[in-house]
């Protein structure tokens, strides 16, 4: 589907399509619901790199308590592996298998709430909350676009 041919979707998206549009490194914008989905998840997959790089330096600080860095490497696997659900829903989407698509991504949003429950669990403060929220709706923005394309 075309999102020009689509007045309502392309109301309802185009916010988000900036936003993407801001964060993408190509300058045009998405011209389909297809393309929409596919930039989102490579996005979210750039974000989770990054969060995962963020988490490596923060390893190295020596101000963290065993328990935090413990916490940390935990959170590092659970993102690592959410890259890969990542993989797999857009492998899903392109398929048009939406259900399995869902479901990785759905997946690859618990990584950034587990990280910050292991970090409750042990009363200590994450220092990754704000990279947890923009993770978790950069994952919930693909979800909507394959709900959207269906």
């Amino acid at each position: 589907m075309n999102l020009a041919e689509s007045p309502q979707k392309q109301t309802q998206t185009s916010t988000m399509i900036s936003a993407l549009s801001l964060k993408a490194k190509s300058p045009s914008p998405p011209t389909s619901l297809e393309e929409l989905v596919a930039k989102s998840i490579q996005i979210t997959k750039a974000n989770g790199t990054t969060i995962i790089s963020t988490i490596s330096n923060l390893l190295k600080d020596p101000e963290f308590s065993d328990y935090a860095k413990k916490c940390l490497k935990d959170c590092s696997d659970n993102y690592s592996d959410s890259l890969s659900d990542l993989d797999d829903a857009l492998g899903a989407f392109r398929s048009r298998d939406f259900s399995s698509a869902n479901i990785k991504i759905s997946a690859a949003m618990n990584a950034s709430a587990t990280c910050e429950d292991r970090f409750k669990e042990g009363k200590e403060k994450s220092p990754l909350t704000g990279g947890k929220k923009v993770y978790f709706e950069l994952n919930a923005m693909s979800l909507a676009f394959i709900k959207m394309h269906k």
